[in-house]
């Protein structure tokens, strides 16, 4: 096999090591602030289905954080 096409032995990593999982201790908006989010949210998907095709990555970020809006 031809040495350029070869892959190399052994890289050092540039990730940390020593990542500790955060909890989340930000406070829980009020029950209004939720349904309007998810009232959004629920705008945001009609768009998406009636083909506006240019709000589908804004649309697949905040779709995570409908369970629990913070």
């Amino acid at each position: 096999m031809l040495p350029q096409y070869l892959l190399p032995k052994l890289e050092s990593n540039s990730l940390p090591t020593k990542y500790e999982l955060g909890i989340d201790v930000s406070p829980q908006p009020d029950s209004d602030l939720v349904s309007y989010f998810r009232f959004l949210i629920g705008m945001m998907c009609w768009m998406v289905n009636l083909g506006c095709i240019d709000v589908v990555v804004e649309f697949s970020l905040i779709l995570p954080h409908l369970a629990l809006p913070r």
